[in-house]
């Protein structure tokens, strides 16, 4: 059973609900003792995330010494989970979005056919059918969610959305602007022979290319649902290509 305890924090000039990004971190079941290094790299850092709109940092005392911990608004909680890629994603998001509707039920009643046990009874029969139907996609699964939300008058907009920085582009988009005669498959073997991105398989024979530490200065791994996206910097991209054609 998913147990996140709610907490209000002020951010920016309002009371909002938010979440403990360690319990979350732990909910997820992510690599022990590594929670530093995610909550920075996926919060702190991450320019798709503003400080005391979306988080803030709570400094406390553990053992006698200090550390930094994130509260999330339950929306930013709901991508971190999403692209945590934890087996526990799926069912941590909708937990959140559960919750979200019940704050919602409390500050404006639904009408009677929209009671919250029809609300429980159509999400417990649609994971139902999840749990029946492994072959789904996460895109699909959240579509049918997000129609059922309709259907029962609850909010959508929680449901998660591409993020893609007007800044970064795909390899093959950057290729055809700068007129270089080279294939995105092709750049990306060279890039990853520097270290600068690897694969990462989702089974035996799909995979998804991965911007490491090295490459981030060149772009962001842009994250939607279960999948991740390189994008790539127009204004670093010349230095790329000459750093890859060197070799």
């Amino acid at each position: 059973m998913i147990n996140l305890p709610v907490t209000e924090y002020q951010l920016s000039d309002k009371i909002v609900n938010t979440i403990n990004t360690r319990e979350l971190y732990s909910e997820l079941g992510l690599g022990k003792n590594q929670y530093s290094r995610w909550i920075k790299l996926n919060l702190f850092e991450n320019l798709y995330f503003t400080e005391n709109i979306d988080f803030i940092r709570v400094r406390h005392n553990v053992e006698g010494n200090e550390v930094i911990t994130g509260f999330v608004t339950i929306d930013t909680a709901k991508h971190l989970a999403m692209v945590s890629r934890s087996k526990k994603a799926f069912d941590i998001r909708n937990y959140f979005i559960k919750i979200e509707n019940e704050f919602r039920l409390i500050s404006h009643p639904t009408k009677p056919e929209h009671s919250t046990q029809k609300i429980e009874n159509e999400l417990s029969a649609i994971q139902k059918y999840f749990d029946t139907h492994q072959n789904l996609n996460q895109f699909r699964k959240d579509e049918m969610l997000k129609s059922l939300y309709e259907k029962l008058g609850l909010e959508t907009c929680y449901f998660p959305k591409p993020i893609f920085s007007n800044l970064s582009f795909s390899l093959t988009s950057l290729l055809e602007k700068f007129g270089i005669q080279m294939t995105a498959q092709e750049l990306n073997q060279k890039l990853a022979k520097l270290n600068l991105i690897e694969k990462r398989f989702l089974d035996d024979k799909k995979y998804l290319w991965f911007i490491l530490e090295d490459g981030e200065k060149f772009g962001k791994n842009i994250d939607y649902l279960d999948r991740t996206t390189p994008r790539y910097f127009e204004n670093r991209f010349q230095e790329l290509l000459e750093l890859a054609l060197e070799k």
